[in-house]
């Protein structure tokens, strides 16, 4: 995998979620279905389905704006910490082997990080690299990482590749950008930058 895929890039591209992170959205379900005492199968459409969640995701909006939107009609209202603590479920483990690949990847590539995140995630995936890692933030594993929250741009819209591109000056077909999600891999590609699709856990260690 590692000698074709590799072939002429000097800079690769990893998404976060199910690609670095593991990521359990059921947790988050669970938790909030029970705090606000309405069935499961409507979490998705309040929060997933919300345009409310594209708008925090871009940092238009800050997540006591999103928690009110989402649950202005509720009998039952949480508070935002209560919240944070449920939306940060989703954060799973960031296993070791990950952490080494990244480190010996950057030896011969610039490594970034791209991804769809908020700022509630930031701050649980940063503790957790430094619960487990015993570094400041999850963003010293890389060269420059990029979140949508700081740029007011979101995955698959093509200006976020975009500004990434220019803001490190690269050749788009001498990136690798890893996703999991066939939406921004397509999006990706028609910019001329070479995808990799990952669809199993620990797919990406192939690289090495």
């Amino acid at each position: 995998m590692k000698k074709e895929i590799l072939a002429g890039i000097n800079t690769i591209i990893f998404d976060l979620g199910e690609v670095i992170i593991d990521l359990h959205p059921e947790k988050v379900i669970q938790y909030l279905s029970r705090m606000w005492k309405i069935d499961a199968n409507q979490i998705k459409s309040l929060i997933v389905d919300n345009s409310q969640l594209i708008d925090y995701e871009t940092g238009r909006i800050d997540e006591l704006q999103m928690l009110d939107s989402i649950q202005r009609d509720f009998q039952t209202q949480i508070t935002v910490d209560e919240f944070e603590y449920g939306w940060n479920l989703m954060i799973g483990d960031i296993s070791q082997k990950r952490k080494n690949l990244l480190e010996i990847l950057r030896k011969d590539y610039q490594v970034l990080f791209l991804s769809n995140t908020n700022a509630m995630h930031e701050r649980a995936f940063d503790t957790l690299a430094r619960e487990k890692f015993s570094i400041s933030s999850l963003s010293v594993l890389v060269d420059r990482a990029y979140y949508s929250h700081n740029m007011g741009l979101r995955k698959p819209d093509k200006e976020i590749y975009k500004a990434l591109i220019d803001d490190q000056n690269l050749n788009p077909r001498e990136c690798l950008f890893l996703d999991d999600r066939m939406d921004n891999i397509l999006s990706a590609s028609e910019l001329g930058i070479k995808t990799l699709q990952i669809t199993t856990p620990n797919q990406i260690l192939g690289l090495i």
